[in-house]
């Protein structure tokens, strides 16, 4: 991150409260102790991503990770994931993972044996 110590508290934030369906760029600077704006463009600066996209490349990240090692129905992880509803998690992942999260699912064993 390009030596930027004021992007480690967004960063911790980030994948602290990633869970949380109503986390927001303004939480998230509030808690680094950063100006919305501010934050927002020193992110963007220092890791090429904005905020959201990070956060929705993590949660989708996830989500990969409970579809593939374990059996939780869609529904669940993506409530785990931060989103309030299947239908907006599955458009993002299959945004990210190049398939909707069944079908990606499909692909790997079953992780109970």
């Amino acid at each position: 991150l390009h030596g930027d110590g004021e992007l480690y508290p967004i960063i911790r934030e980030i994948h602290v409260r990633y869970p949380d369906p109503a986390l927001s760029v303004s939480a998230i600077a509030r808690a680094a102790g950063l100006n919305p704006i501010a934050a927002a463009w020193r992110f963007r600066r220092s890791t090429g991503s904005g905020v959201r996209s990070y956060l929705g490349k993590l949660r989708c990240s996830v989500g990969a990770n409970l579809l593939k090692n374990t059996l939780l129905s869609v529904g669940e992880i993506a409530r785990r994931c931060g989103y309030r509803d299947e239908s907006r998690f599955a458009f993002d992942f299959s945004r990210h993972e190049g398939l909707s999260p069944i079908p990606w699912r499909a692909q790997f064993p079953d992780p109970y044996g």
